[in-house]
């Protein structure tokens, strides 16, 4: 079941990479990452307090988003589900 859930993580971050790939470099504030990532942005809060990468402009955290996802991929484990799995 396992790496069921991890293939299809695995699936699922390559796709939004891609995506991001043709859309060119962007960086997301707070919403933006959350709505990426499907979280809420307490959650990503959280993230950032576990070592999720971010950059400061001026006061304002900004993501990267290929940084953020490359992140997860790096950390994911059996407390991380893909997108769908319950």
């Amino acid at each position: 079941m396992r790496a069921v859930i991890r293939e299809e993580l695995d699936r699922t971050i390559t796709e939004l990479l891609a995506e991001l790939r043709a859309d060119g470099p962007r960086l997301l504030d707070r919403g933006g990452a959350g709505r990426l990532l499907s979280v809420s942005t307490k959650t990503l809060d959280r993230l950032v307090k576990q070592g999720a990468p971010f950059l400061l402009v001026g006061d304002a955290k900004r993501f990267d988003p290929a940084a953020l996802l490359a992140w997860l991929r790096a950390r994911r484990g059996p407390g991380l589900r893909a997108v769908g799995s319950r």
